[in-house]
Parts: C-alpha cells; sequence; structure tokens
C-alpha cells in the first residue's frame, strides 16, 4: 500500500522512498521465484549460468538438425552478448559489495 510520502503530489511517480519500499515489498514476492537470500552476485551468475545452457543447447540443436545452425546462430551471439554485459554488471555488482563491506567494518 502506498502512502503519500511514497509519491509525488504533482505527478504521482513513486519517490525515492517509495521506490525504495516497493523494492522490499518485491523482494517478498517475486514473480519468478528468485531466491533474494543470496547475495545478488550470485544470482546474476545464476542467470548466467543459465543463460549459458541454453546457448548450448541451440549449438546442439544447430549440430544435430542439418539446417538449423545459421538460423540459431544469431540468437547464440546475442546470449553471448548478454553474457558479457552480465559479466562486466557483475563485476561491478562486486565493487560495490567490496566497498559496502568495508563501510561497515569502519563502524
Amino acid at each position: 500500500m502506498k502512502s503519500k510520502e511514497d509519491q509525488c503530489e504533482h505527478c504521482g511517480c513513486l519517490t525515492t522512498e517509495g521506490k525504495r519500499k516497493s523494492a522490499e515489498q518485491y523482494k517478498l514476492r517475486p514473480i519468478f521465484d528468485t531466491d533474494f537470500s543470496k547475495p545478488l552476485t550470485e544470482i546474476i551468475e545464476g542467470v548466467r549460468t543459465r543463460l549459458i545452457a541454453a546457448r548450448g543447447t541451440l549449438a546442439d540443436i544447430g549440430f544435430a538438425y542439418s539446417g538449423w545452425s545459421e538460423r540459431t546462430k544469431d540468437v547464440e551471439g546475442l546470449i553471448t552478448c548478454g553474457l558479457v554485459t552480465l559479466y562486466g554488471i557483475k563485476e561491478k555488482m562486486e565493487e560495490v559489495e567490496t566497498i559496502k563491506q568495508k563501510l561497515e567494518g569502519d563502524k
């Protein structure tokens, strides 16, 4: 339930506090059954692992069924691009987690 403090009085958009509360509520009931008790980097690595498996399955289809390889190669390439991007995101997340741990240790 959104309170008036969580929304802009002019346009109705969520405020920063409203977005934070909304994100916390979402973590309690994720649509895709994501386990938010795990560190964010571990969740992202799980996504990468599933994408790697999907890319491998497409490659298997291309090798096993003649004529389909040319059609699946583009999708394999898209998945590869996504994997590279997710790796960079994961590295940045690791940096943020390290800084956060240092700050919490300094308290």
